[in-house]
């Protein structure tokens, strides 16, 4: 009798532990189907607007360089690389390649995107939760300051600094403070994108004669001689001047151009594509795909993966180019 109770006694126990095991594994795949399942948006596919790309002028670039951030100001590029030990802040000339000013960063530092605010330059650091501020002109440090994610690209939209930790998500700060005021998600049609590296925010303009403004319908004017790139649709800006319903197009000049709404356009790492997002809504508006844009020529030697976007206000040019690319690219999109 003991010998049958402590038998039943153990098949209880063994029941119990298989059902707890049973339980636990099928709990966690409840979990993880979500995850296992859920898509990310890499642009194949997709009912988003896909461009191409025409080459328009191809410059030198540093080879040694392992570009993590890239800006176009006053006719002179100001470019963040990375690597530990390796990482450093840069002034070059477009048109040569040619280092016209450089500060190393502490080895502990692995540099990461850039971009200017005021009279200051603003990098950030991979892992390290730091952010580092510098005068524009001398390049002397400023002063540091925290942050609570990865660093990977950062731009600003005039009003705010927005900064990406290649995840799917944007982060917008003060950019007094370096402070977080809001966070969006992007997404194409739902499905994330992540990968969000190097950021660039592209505010174009397009002709008037391009458009039919509507009456009553307020727009700003500004002058840019050339046709943006991207081809953008223009978009009339609520705070200026009057359109009158008897005004002809044609009596305008062709100098004046419709404001659009501004994009941020992403380096999807480790792809060769390009994202653009709107900053409202973190809705993709449309994919740049750049495969085949370094010659096979060019990747004799080792090269990494495209990253680095800058945008030439002035003469309305998207500047392209890559980690340990030999090459930058000036490009012109082309809808697909």
């Amino acid at each position: 009798m003991e010998v049958k109770a402590e038998r039943s006694k153990f098949k209880r126990q063994n029941s119990k532990s298989l059902f707890f095991v049973f339980g636990l594994v099928f709990g966690w795949g409840l979990f993880a189907l979500p995850f296992f399942f859920q898509k990310q948006a890499d642009g194949s596919g997709t009912a988003t607007p896909v461009f191409g790309y025409k080459i328009i002028k191809v410059f030198p670039h540093d080879p040694e360089a392992f570009t993590q951030g890239l800006v176009f100001h006053q006719r002179a590029l100001y470019e963040g690389t990375g690597l530990s030990g390796k990482s450093t802040l840069r002034k070059v000339d477009p048109e040569t390649g040619r280092i016209l000013k450089m500060v190393q960063l502490p080895d502990q530092y692995f540099g990461e995107g850039i971009t200017l605010w005021e009279d200051k330059i603003i990098q950030l650091t991979w892992r390290s939760g730091i952010g580092l501020v510098y005068d524009r002109e001398t390049f002397r440090l400023l002063k540091r300051f925290n942050f609570f994610t990865e660093g990977w690209g950062i731009t600003q939209d005039g009003k705010q600094l927005i900064m990406s930790d290649g995840t799917s998500f944007l982060y917008f700060w003060d950019p007094h403070s370096y402070k977080e005021i809001k966070r969006i998600q992007v997404h194409d049609r739902g499905i994330p994108v992540t990968g969000l590296n190097e950021l660039e925010y592209i505010k174009p303009s397009c002709p008037i004669r391009d458009v039919k403004p509507l009456a009553g319908r307020a727009v700003r004017l500004c002058r840019t001689m050339k046709r943006h790139p991207s081809d953008a649709v223009c978009r009339p800006n609520k705070e200026a001047w009057e359109y009158k319903p008897d005004m002809k197009i044609g009596s305008l000049s062709d100098r004046r151009y419709f404001q659009t709404e501004g994009e941020v356009f992403a380096n999807v790492y480790p792809t060769d594509r390009i994202v653009r997002i709107s900053p409202q809504t973190g809705q993709v508006t449309g994919w740049i795909d750049l495969r085949g844009l370094l010659p096979a020529k060019d990747q004799a030697r080792p090269v990494d993966a495209l990253n680095g976007i800058a945008y030439d206000a002035r003469k309305d040019r998207i500047l392209v180019t890559g980690k340990y690319w030999p090459n930058m690219f000036e490009i012109r999109l082309i809808p697909r």
